[in-house]
C-alpha cells in the first residue's frame, strides 16, 4: 500500500489520491462502482 501511496503521490493532487486510496482496498465498493467511475478516477485532474 506504501508503494501505491508514493506512485500515486507523483501523479494526482492529494484529493485525488484520496479517493483511490478509499475504493483500492474495499473489493465490494470496487465491484459496484461503474466501470466508467473506477477508469475516471485514474484520470488526472488539470
Amino acid at each position: 500500500m506504501e508503494e501505491l501511496k508514493r506512485n500515486l503521490g507523483r501523479r494526482f493532487y492529494a484529493e485525488q489520491q484520496q479517493r483511490i486510496l478509499d475504493a483500492s482496498p474495499n473489493r465490494e465498493r470496487l465491484e459496484a462502482m461503474p466501470v466508467n467511475e473506477c477508469v475516471d478516477q485514474y484520470v488526472p485532474e488539470l
